[in-house]
């Protein structure tokens, strides 16, 4: 992901052992590309929701439980695979978890 001149629209995080994501991070709206794989993420915030010209996400290995309705269909491609999903294919749930 995110090479050469794209870094300036991607953002790599992965293997940080990240529990939360600030809301702060939907301000980033230019990201194409963000990858949050190998982390400990069990929500994500609303504000993911506002990253419309996303187009890779990476989540793989967290320990997320359904995603979120503000990402989208939950059967694009993006990585999913090694998380705690409560069923599968992961569904959304009704709204965005709301972390600090």
């Amino acid at each position: 992901m995110c090479p050469g001149a794209q870094w300036r629209r991607c953002l790599n995080g992965c293997d940080n052992q990240l529990a939360a994501l600030p809301e702060s991070l939907g301000n980033l709206t230019a990201l194409t590309e963000l990858d949050l794989r190998h982390n400990r993420l069990t929500a994500l915030p609303e504000s993911l929701g506002n990253l419309t010209a996303l187009t890779e996400l990476d989540l793989r290995r967290n320990q997320l439980a359904a995603l979120p309705e503000c990402l989208g269909d939950p059967t694009t491609s993006w990585p999913l695979y090694r998380n705690r999903w409560e069923t599968s294919p992961p569904s959304p749930n009704s709204t965005c978890a709301t972390t600090g």
